[in-house]
């Protein structure tokens, strides 16, 4: 099978390819890549993680990606793509606690979360078979060094406790591999359109992932 893919070399994307099998053809977005190289490939399925400039979530970063996923979608949109996969994200559920279906009516007050709403709208009048995977927060291997967990592992090997703003505040968080495999699957598997969310299901606090990291109960 012929499958176009953006931010493979990212921190979902490199662990997609590792799993994607090798009987595909596989052709990797660049910065440098045309809408008439995508035309020629003329891939059968995409899968589309790119998203620039993070952790710079604000407006005109945003926008930049808007235009950026609309260009791939008009390009693609001229091939003989059956199917697009793209990854949305938990912010699009703006300040929304407890349980969030995948149908849920959705309404973001960032700039994260509204493009992305946006690019899924987008995304879907293509007219080709479109697959929503929204992710919460993903960790494991090859996460920016600033992000949670990475920062308070260095603290630990540093010998230094956070300062905890908001100890008992709360979020799913899942393993990236698990994510890259349930990204795997909506590309080639036998799923139906529409969106999946791609979450642990269940609630951890900050406080609880920095007593695991640390080994005992810290700030308390």
């Amino acid at each position: 099978m012929k499958i176009f893919i953006t931010g493979s070399t990212g921190f979902i994307g490199r662990h997609v390819m590792r799993l994607i099998g090798k009987e595909h053809e596989i052709f990797c977005m660049t910065r440098a890549t045309s809408a008439k190289e995508i035309l020629q490939f003329n891939p059968e399925r995409a899968l589309h993680l790119a998203w620039d400039g993070i952790p710079d979530h604000g407006p005109a970063m945003s926008l930049k990606n808007i235009l950026l996923s609309n260009n791939i979608y008009e390009a693609l949109s001229k091939t003989n793509c059956e199917r697009i996969v793209e990854a949305g994200t938990g912010a699009e559920y703006g300040a929304e606690s407890g349980p969030c279906m995948e149908n849920d009516q959705r309404f973001s007050l960032t700039a994260l979360g509204s493009s992305k709403i946006f690019c899924y709208v987008m995304g879907k009048a293509t007219g080709i078979d479109f697959i929503w995977g929204r992710i919460p927060y993903v960790y494991g291997e090859g996460q920016r060094d600033g992000s949670l967990i990475p920062s308070l592992i260095r603290g630990k090997n540093e010998g230094k406790d956070p300062v905890l703003k908001n100890p008992q505040g709360a979020h799913d968080f899942i393993y990236v591999e698990d994510v890259a495999q349930a990204f795997v699957l909506l590309l080639l598997g036998n799923c139906e359109s529409g969106i999946y969310n791609l979450g642990s299901g269940t609630l951890t606090s900050i406080q609880e992932i920095v007593d695991r990291i640390y080994g005992r109960k810290v700030g308390t």
